[in-house]
This record gives structure tokens, sequence and C-alpha cells, in this order.
């Protein structure tokens, strides 16, 4: 995936569609940023903020980025967005996106 070239760019957004009855989840996402700086994050429900976000810089192998959910799991939508400074945008290979249930 490749980002826009401006500062916050969207590139990928997914609707995690959890419900309140969910405890101990987190989201896993396998990337390898090729060029630029992804974040990965969860937004809030009304989409206006994150309630958390990973940042990922270039590496020569896949990263398992791992987001830990609240309890109950109200969230939005996972996003993937540019985070590079200037006017650049940045690319990644996504493998993988799972919700896993925490111990």
């Amino acid at each position: 995936m490749t980002t826009g070239a401006g500062q916050g760019a969207y590139t990928g957004r997914i609707a995690l569609g959890l419900d309140a009855s969910g405890q101990g989840l987190k989201v896993k996402v396998s990337l390898r940023v090729l060029d630029g700086n992804l974040g990965v994050g969860i937004l809030t429900p009304d989409s206006k903020d994150f309630i958390l976000e990973r940042s990922v810089w270039p590496l020569p192998q896949m990263l398992e980025v791992a987001l830990p959910l609240p309890s109950p799991p109200i969230t939005g939508d996972l996003i993937i967005r540019n985070l590079a400074a200037g006017h650049i945008a940045s690319k990644a290979i996504v493998g993988r996106i799972e919700i896993h249930k925490t111990r």
C-alpha cells in the first residue's frame, strides 16, 4: 500500500466490528514498511482521536504490531496512515490483520 504524500494521510481503514462483550483482545498487524514512516492505530468510536497508535519505520523484514484493546473494546476503526515528515508518501506491504484474545 502507498499513502498520500501528506502527513496523516490514511492509506487503510478497516472497521473492527467489535461489541462490548469482548474482553482481553488485541489487534495484530503484520507489515513491512518499505519507505517513510507509518502509524498503525485504533480510533475512538467517534473517529475524532486515536485510542492508541504505534509508529513503524522501514525494516528489512516483516514486523508484527500489537495493539491491545481496552476492555470492553469500545473502539472505532483500525487505521494505517502516513507519519512521514514533509510532503512524501510512505509505502508498506501488509501481510495479516488479526484479532486475538489475550490470556
